[in-house]
């Protein structure tokens, strides 16, 4: 049947052109279930329990269901495996990380800073020291304890801050906050792909080790929060309503 509020595949492509002109927002408005089922068949998905699968599973943005719609009616064994992930209502890793490396990175204007994007929305916040010990030597390997030099930690911090979509303006400037439903997005597709899986390890551990190397108030709650995400045992904290003024915005 037609989407709700419209006759016909015109509306449909109506709306998406309306939401393809929306500038400096990377998280696209969500689609109706059966607007993303007839995207879906747009895209050549005619099966209809396939498509049903597929909206019930991934985010109903208009280019996740294009990429997972191009996954889909690829090779048997992606295919496969793209249902397969469908059937436990997860995004499949393969469409994951196209979405990731088309919407989020390639949108990051300065390609010095892109590699670092992904491993520093891990962050809740993200500093220049946080770049400089953790971010930047574990993507380049470093070895030892060599740093990056100061002038390339600058240069990503402000091409990542100056990406309003990504964390929008004001506070304090010495700090980088990103956008809730953009790291919340990223982070739920990023927990799909195994190859993430070593990143995230280990930067949950040198993160817990710099903040514990740390006394402010704020350090204790971040080491708790990568404790917590990594799935430690967190016993009883002293002064939890010091922590959750850092803890309730992430």
């Amino acid at each position: 049947r037609d989407p709700p509020g419209g006759a016909g595949s015109g509306d449909l492509l109506d709306r998406l052109a309306v939401i393809a002109s929306i500038k400096d927002v990377i998280e696209l408005p969500e689609l109706g279930e059966q607007e993303a089922i007839e995207l879906l068949g747009n895209f050549k998905v005619t099966d209809f329990e396939t498509a049903q699968a597929a909206v019930s599973a991934v985010p109903r943005n208009p280019l996740l269901l294009k990429i997972t719609a191009d996954a889909l009616n690829s090779d048997a064994v992606l295919a496969a495996d793209v249902r397969a992930a469908h059937r436990d209502k997860k995004v499949d890793a393969h469409s994951a990380r196209v979405y990731l490396r088309r919407r989020i990175v390639a949108h990051l204007a300065d390609p010095v800073a892109r590699p670092y994007l992904l491993a520093a929305m891990y962050l809740p916040v993200v500093t220049r020291l946080q770049l400089r010990h953790l971010v930047i030597p574990l993507i380049d390997h470093a070895e030892g304890s060599a740093l990056p030099p100061d002038r390339k930690v600058d240069r990503v911090f402000r091409a990542l801050r100056s990406a309003r979509w990504l964390s929008g303006y004001g506070g304090d400037v010495r700090q980088i906050i990103f956008q809730r439903d953009v790291r919340a997005l990223v982070l739920k597709l990023l927990a799909v792909d195994p190859e993430q899986r070593k990143l995230v390890d280990e930067l949950r551990t040198a993160a817990i080790a710099f903040h514990d190397n740390r006394k402010p108030t704020m350090d204790r709650a971040y080491a708790l929060y990568h404790r917590a995400m990594r799935g430690d045992a967190v016993g009883p904290v002293r002064r939890p309503e010091a922590l959750a003024h850092y803890l309730l915005p992430v």
